[in-house]
């Protein structure tokens, strides 16, 4: 099967069947086809009397256009907004630095195990830590010690587990 490759209006050919548009039984090249849908819209504005009505709305259009403008502008000379008030974001707690987090109790398991401590002793080191913290914490909190003085005791009971 052959399938014609030229327009109708203009008999250009075309490259392939793709590029033809196809009105009425008729097939147009690209520019045939513009010039054909211009000169319809033409047509069907001046026969329908919907001439005077685009006008119009044309008018409306940028008369609305400018107005926006004109609330922009209002709007650009404001010098500051107020501020909206909304939810506020949580700030993070402040931690404790004295005590150990999972990733720093990870850390010196494989340090203490690299030291070439057993598995078993490295674990109980740790907890046994992570409770005399606990203890002297407690103790320090009876005593009416401030909290600088207890992180301070702690910190220095991390110093010496590091230092084994």
């Amino acid at each position: 099967m052959h399938i014609k490759l030229d327009c109708d209006d203009c008999g250009v050919e075309v490259e392939r069947a793709k590029y033809l548009k196809r009105v009425n039984g008729k097939r147009f090249c690209k520019d045939c086809y513009r010039k054909n849908r211009k000169k319809h819209r033409e047509e069907t504005i001046e026969s329908e009397g919907i001439g005077e009505e685009l006008k119009r709305l044309e008018n409306k259009s940028s008369s609305e256009s400018a107005r926006r403008s004109r609330e922009r502008r209002k709007i650009e000379m404001i010098p500051t907004l107020p501020k909206i008030k909304g939810s506020k974001i949580n700030k993070k707690k402040k931690r404790s630095s004295s005590f150990l987090s999972t990733d720093e109790r990870q850390n010196l398991f494989r340090m203490l195990v690299g030291r070439g401590i057993d598995i078993d002793e490295v674990k109980e080191r740790i907890n046994n830590l992570m409770d005399e913290q606990r203890r002297v914490r407690e103790i320090m909190k009876e005593k009416n010690k401030s909290e600088d003085e207890i992180k301070l005791r702690q910190q220095e009971m991390l110093e010496e587990l590091w230092n084994y």
